[in-house]
């Protein structure tokens, strides 16, 4: 008897990855909301990790950043060191009145994608990447890789930092490495920590194929976009994310 788990996973598989394809974030909030329907939250939690790692260097393959190393490498080990404090102050926090307040900042912030950035004059938005990174750019990394490490979601302040300054795919670029270095130190850590296990790869490998489709179908859709259109899908996923929050 087939497992119904096998035949549902590709499915979320494709729609997670169809989103990062076309926004260069947002896959994990997809995995954890749909997977933990069917799967244990610890297994979804490390699958999200694994997927996600494995759909950037995929990204990165077809679309490599050249240059600017200077700019998204510190960002990454920014993030990383975030997602360390984020991971030890996990105790400290009170989630039920975090989240609610979060929800309402990321509510926020999608709104301002569908309607400000929307509006906003292309000309205004770089379509290069700087040469290197300032402190105020490290500091939002740094807040995203707490928020992430404590919450499992970083993504929208560095959404929002860069959303005003970059067009789509100066925007996009930098996410996924950065990102990437935040799910492989994440899965390293659930190796280390003995959460990788048999069931865990299974689920991997049926969940590829729709990694796969998902990550080919957004990447073409967002070379096709345009800027406008691209900021309220990006703003559909952060309106997404807060829900998800807040219930």
């Amino acid at each position: 008897m087939i497992d119904t788990d096998l035949l549902l996973l590709p499915l979320v598989a494709l729609l997670a990855f169809l989103v990062k394809g076309m926004t260069g974030f947002g896959p994990a909030i997809v995995v954890v909301s749909l997977g933990a329907l069917f799967l244990p939250p610890q297994v979804v939690v490390v699958l999200s990790a694994l997927l996600a790692g494995t759909a950037g260097l995929i990204m990165l393959w077809t679309d490599p950043i050249k240059g600017a190393g200077r700019f998204w490498i510190p960002l990454a080990v920014a993030m990383g060191i975030g997602s360390v404090i984020g991971g030890l102050s996990l105790k400290l926090i009170l989630p039920q009145y975090f989240n609610i307040i979060l929800a309402v900042v990321i509510l926020a912030l999608g709104v301002w994608f569908f309607v400000g950035r929307a509006r906003k004059d292309e000309a205004e938005l770089s379509d290069t990447l700087p040469a290197v990174c300032n402190a105020k750019d490290l500091g939002v990394a740094l807040l995203a890789g707490v928020l992430g490490g404590a919450i499992g979601i970083g993504g929208p302040p560095m959404v929002y930092y860069m959303g005003r300054r970059f067009a789509k795919r100066s925007l996009r670029q930098p996410l996924v490495p950065v990102f990437l270095a935040a799910s492989a130190a994440r899965f390293f850590t659930y190796v280390a920590a003995g959460m990788v296990d048999r069931q865990v790869m299974i689920y991997s490998l049926a969940s590829l194929p729709g990694l796969l489709l998902g990550v080919y179908f957004g990447n073409k859709a967002f070379f096709k976009v345009s800027e406008v259109l691209f900021s309220r899908i990006v703003a559909v996923v952060l309106v997404a994310v807060a829900v998800r929050l807040a219930v």
